[in-house]
């Protein structure tokens, strides 16, 4: 059978697919992205919510020694929230990256035995590119267009960024990563 209707502890994929594929940058994206960042954004200014929301996202997501990826996505999702002024895209493409992972995670264990783990990399890297081609063609068409949106500053950056450090939401997602790295060290 194959991957789509297997079931992994009784538990049907396409439940684990939505769980772990769909759910999250679903919630995460509106929270981080649609809640915070549109929260802040007037008071403490683009740039230093997009810096936010990446900063919050890779706490979330991030380890210790894996702290640059998750700051990097998180920056990125921001930013095509900022820039195409919709939540749906940086959804999109948290999906994407969730799916990309559950797709390499789930091949490089069933077929671990057939050496394909040495292929994944190098298909990293082309997927990468091929993104990254795609995005800079979209950046280009911005440009030439003049539709880049311009980024929104503040007069007052100390008190915008203590008002950003200074909330729930930041609060907790400093404490749950505190206790993540305790934990991981443990």
């Amino acid at each position: 059978s194959s991957f789509v209707f297997q079931s992994v502890s009784g538990v049907p994929a396409f439940l684990l697919l939505l769980v772990f594929i769909v759910i999250p940058p679903v919630f995460e994206e509106l929270f981080l992205r649609g809640a915070l960042f549109s929260a802040h954004e007037k008071m403490a200014g683009t740039g230093m919510c997009i810096a936010f929301s990446g900063l919050c996202f890779a706490m979330l997501h991030g380890s210790l020694s894996n702290f640059l990826g998750p700051l990097l996505a998180g920056c990125l999702y921001a930013y095509l929230t900022y820039a195409f002024d919709c939540v749906w895209l940086a959804v999109l493409a948290h999906l994407i990256n969730n799916a990309f992972y559950l797709g390499v995670s789930w091949l490089s264990t069933t077929y671990s035995a057939f050496g394909i783990w040495k292929y994944i990399p190098g298909v990293s890297v082309v997927m990468l590119l091929f993104f990254g081609y795609l995005s800079f063609c979209c950046l280009e068409s911005l440009l030439v267009h003049d539709k880049v949106p311009k980024f929104r500053r503040t007069e007052n950056r100390g008190a915008s960024l203590l008002s950003i450090v200074i909330n729930p939401g930041f609060t907790v997602f400093l404490f749950a990563f505190i206790a993540k790295a305790i934990l991981g060290l443990i």
